[in-house]
């Protein structure tokens, strides 16, 4: 709970540094199957493209990482991202609670993690997001592919 704390004061922290950042970025939430729940905090590079914060608990760890997405299909307005849109997500986190931090684990414990998905992505006018995706979770240390996606999560949060 203390690295979660740390993930979201340094997330404040970027999002704050810049004023264009603060006035193109979102902050989200939500839970799923295997990804117990989330925290995401981003900033858009472009209407299409954000670069974002990630933590969240999968399969009783807390990883902690670094993301993007990019947003398909659907009208991005001016300085936007699109309403509707199709959304596709890679995440490359580790786990803060090992110590020494590695890569890997050497036990039940997951020492880092890709995490990548596909979905549907709500940005109202208002402000409100709304998230909705399925994929696939890659442990670094076994470094194989699920045969399909392992995951699904939902999301809600803001834009501002």
């Amino acid at each position: 709970m203390a690295n979660l704390v740390r993930i979201s004061i340094l997330t404040v922290v970027l999002l704050t540094a810049s004023p264009a950042a603060a006035t193109d970025g979102y902050v989200e939430g939500g839970i799923g199957f295997i990804e117990l729940a989330h925290l995401r905090a981003g900033v858009y590079l472009t209407p299409r493209v954000s670069l974002e914060l990630y933590g969240g608990n999968v399969l009783f760890n807390w990883l902690a990482g670094l993301g993007g997405t990019v947003y398909l299909l659907g009208d991005a307005g001016e300085g936007r991202p699109p309403r509707h849109s199709l959304m596709l997500n890679a995440s490359v986190t580790v786990n803060p609670t090992l110590f020494p931090p590695r890569v890997t684990s050497g036990a039940e414990t997951v020492g880092a993690a890709f995490l990548f998905n596909i979905g549907y992505a709500l940005t109202a006018p208002s402000g409100f997001l709304f998230r909705v995706y399925s994929g696939g979770v890659v442990l670094v240390e076994e470094f194989v592919p699920p045969p399909g996606p392992n995951f699904i999560a939902l999301g809600a949060g803001y834009r501002f």
